[in-house]
């Protein structure tokens, strides 16, 4: 039965970052509010990128917060170990190698992911970023086992070195959609992260369905 990972999600795989990056607390995102902006001097998008003022060119570029993600640039290798439900035995544990990029000037990372899954040959695309308009960061997710795009959102928490992003996804096997999933990254060190992503139980809670311990390559 295939699986979707998010690392992460693999947040279905592994991702974000961090062992202590000053700046990134965990709070309600921030929503951008145009009524408190002075737009009377823009008079269309793109025509004069000089007259543009600093807090609408401050959403185009990288900011602060997209340090965290710099720790992912590299290549990883990975184990996943998983359960269908609780109580369940363990399913065999899976292994693959990732390796992370900046693209767009910094502004998105891309992982791509290849390894086996349950016998068969699985490869994963991941795109991080954070939504400097929304005040979050987010993540997509495509493979081969889908054709559709996971998507997450979620918050960095300095203090506990933690990202927790959460999300729905449909289950097309079961013929369930919008179901909630939830993946909280602990940030061992600067060579090690340890995933527990998080799925809908038959009784409707949420389980740890996946932990995913990553490694970089030296």
């Amino acid at each position: 039965m295939p699986r979707a990972f998010h690392p992460i999600v693999l947040l279905g795989a592994f991702v974000l970052l961090a062992g202590g990056v000053a700046g990134c607390r965990a709070t309600t995102p921030a929503t951008f509010d145009p009524s408190a902006r002075d737009v009377s001097s823009i008079e269309a998008p793109g025509l004069d990128p000089d007259s543009r003022p600093d807090w609408y060119r401050d959403y185009m570029v990288r900011g602060p917060e997209h340090a965290v993600l710099d720790r992912f640039v590299g290549r990883w290798t990975f184990e996943i170990r998983s359960w269908l439900a609780p109580g369940m035995p363990e399913i065999p544990p899976d292994s693959g190698t990732c390796e992370y990029e900046w693209i767009m000037d910094g502004r998105f990372l891309r992982g791509r992911y290849d390894m086996t899954l349950l016998g068969e040959p699985y490869e994963a695309e991941d795109t991080l970023a954070y939504d400097r308009y929304r005040g979050e960061y987010l993540a997509t997710w495509i493979d081969t086992t889908r054709t559709s795009v996971r998507v997450a959102r979620g918050t960095y928490d300095a203090d506990r070195a933690e990202l927790t992003m959460s999300g729905t996804d449909d289950d097309p096997i079961m013929d369930r959609r919008d179901q909630p999933f939830r993946s909280v990254a602990r940030f061992v060190s600067d060579d090690e992260i340890v995933f527990e992503l998080f799925s809908r139980a038959p009784d409707g809670e949420l389980f740890v369905a996946s932990v995913v311990t990553a490694r970089r390559v030296r």
